[in-house]
């Protein structure tokens, strides 16, 4: 999905000019952005969380935070 394409079904969603949205989304990135070269993590609900590592911002999907979560559950009981 382009930024064009998430701006007109945001703006769809709010009610609100493509460009509103546009610089909305905008907003979020460039937030999104400061916090990982602060070092902060972003969560992104029903997505996974972003961190920087080494500079690069790298998502953990979910799931599979979710499955290491249980797997140090399972090591931890015995």
């Amino acid at each position: 999905m382009d930024k064009e394409l998430l701006a007109r079904q945001l703006a769809s969603l709010r009610q609100i000019s493509p460009s509103q949205a546009a610089d909305e989304l905008d907003q979020a990135v460039h937030h999104i952005l400061k916090k990982l070269r602060r070092g902060q993590t972003v969560s992104l609900p029903g997505i996974g969380t972003l961190r920087s590592a080494d500079g690069k911002p790298v998502l953990q999907h979910r799931r599979k935070r979710r499955a290491a979560a249980q797997r140090r559950k399972r090591s931890s009981r015995g």
